[in-house]
C-alpha cells in the first residue's frame, strides 16, 4: 500500500500519526 505519512522516515516510524499506519507497521514488523 501507500505510505501516507509525510515527512523523514524516523519521523514515519518513530511517531506515527495514522491509526492505519500504526496497524500497517504492526502487521509488517
Amino acid at each position: 500500500g501507500l505510505v501516507e505519512e509525510e515527512g523523514p522516515p524516523e519521523q514515519i516510524f518513530g511517531a506515527p500519526k495514522s491509526e492505519r499506519l500504526k496497524q500497517f507497521l504492526r502487521n509488517v514488523g
